[in-house]
């Protein structure tokens, strides 16, 4: 796995934004993690459906 150095951090401080701004701690959370998934698979353009194993 690739060093991501400062990058990491963007996953949770959208969460921490978020849940200042919105006060739904929950939804911040949701987004935070979403946010880390999609910084992960930034070079697969079909990431959904890779991941999906039927």
């Amino acid at each position: 796995m690739e060093h991501m150095g400062w990058i990491s951090l963007i996953p949770a401080v959208i969460a921490v934004v978020l849940a200042l701004i919105s006060k739904n701690v929950i939804l911040s959370l949701f987004m935070g993690a979403l946010s880390r998934i999609v910084i992960l698979q930034k070079r697969c353009t079909d990431w959904i459906c890779s991941n999906i194993h039927w």
